[in-house]
């Protein structure tokens, strides 16, 4: 009786060989590898030149071009036009190898686009010089220019009227600028009329305190000169500051 610790080893040979064979090592095995993703070529598709085009063909030739330049760009400017399904049955491709003509150069500039837009109309603006500006102002502007602010105080004199006080804020040269172009812009003549607010001063009237060249701080009346830089001569106005309750 044969022990069951024993291997049993067959007699036929056709049954023993697949046993005592070596184990096989296959010699080959799959690898997988990322790497960069192979880039599309643009469609091609083929055209016939109606013009002559640098580096690719004559008028009438028959070449590959991708189809969005065809699209966007050759066919809207009647440079190429579409082949027929036809037209492309009766061309051997294959056998013409079509492409373009890096060599070709045309005889003529390749067409430009032209603006059909209307034409820009050329405005001449007259920019009147300094003299005549100051002779427009002479003529334009209003005797008086009158502000109301708020004193700080309200302290008056004996008649009624309130004295030089100090004021809430001031009135500023750029300020009589804005009220002169206000006044400018609606005339014709005067609407282009070159000043700036260094054009303009104050100045205090005889009996008066004295005031700044470029701001007003307190309530009375006042001068104000207007030369534009090169006309010699002032234009002279007057400037009244007033409260509220005189103002209205």
């Amino acid at each position: 009786m044969q022990s069951m610790n024993t291997l049993r080893i067959p007699r036929c040979l056709a049954c023993r060989n697949p046993l005592a064979a070596p184990l096989e090592i296959p010699r080959t095995f799959t690898v997988q590898t990322r790497g960069k993703k192979k880039l599309r070529r643009p469609i091609s598709i083929i055209v016939r030149l109606l013009q002559d085009k640098a580096h690719y063909g004559p008028k009438g030739a028959i070449i590959p071009i991708p189809a969005g330049l065809m699209r966007n760009k050759w066919f809207p400017n009647q440079i190429a036009q579409y082949m027929t399904s036809t037209e492309l049955k009766n061309i051997d491709i294959r056998a013409a190898e079509l492409e373009r003509d890096y060599s070709f150069v045309a005889s003529k500039q390749d067409p430009v686009v032209v603006d059909t837009r209307p034409d820009v109309v050329d405005i001449k603006l007259h920019i009147p010089s300094a003299p005549e500006t100051s002779k427009v102002l002479e003529s334009l502007l209003p005797d008086t220019f009158t502000f109301i602010l708020m004193p700080i105080s309200s302290s008056k004199t004996k008649d009624g009227v309130p004295n030089h006080s100090p004021i809430f804020g001031s009135v500023t040269t750029a300020e009589m600028l804005q009220a002169i172009k206000a006044i400018c812009a609606e005339d014709a003549k005067a609407s282009s009329l070159v000043l700036y607010a260094d054009d303009i001063k104050f100045s205090a009237v005889p009996g008066s305190v004295e005031v700044e060249a470029e701001r007003i701080k307190r309530l009375g009346d006042f001068y104000v000169d207007i030369e534009p830089k090169g006309a010699g001569q002032k234009v002279r106005r007057m400037v009244k500051v007033v409260p509220p309750e005189i103002g209205v």
